[in-house]
């Protein structure tokens, strides 16, 4: 994925992205949006979006982690495989025999 901005008047911005979807998938493009009441607290808050959420951070509540992997502007690891419970295996007795 490239993303190229573009400068435009009144300190606005646009952003294109060039993503490549493989047939039958999906991929999605996050963003985040917060407002603040002056210059200086916005600039303070910035560095909150300057690196990947953890992926306990409230702002990636309610996303589903397999989803996760497939946000093109975020680079976000796939979820580590789940283990798989133990088989329960009966105790075999064989028969025994005498003579």
């Amino acid at each position: 994925m490239t993303a190229q901005e573009t400068p435009l008047p009144n300190d606005l911005s646009s952003v294109s992205f060039d993503v490549t979807v493989p047939p039958g998938e999906s991929r999605y493009l996050m963003f985040f949006h917060q407002m603040f009441f002056d210059n200086s607290s916005a600039a303070a808050g910035g560095p909150t979006y300057d690196a990947n959420p953890a992926s306990t951070s409230e702002l990636l509540a309610g996303l589903d982690p397999s989803v996760l992997p497939l946000i093109v502007n975020w680079s976000f690891p796939a979820p580590a495989p789940t283990p798989s419970a133990p088989v329960p295996v009966a105790p075999v007795v064989a028969p025994r025999f005498t003579g």
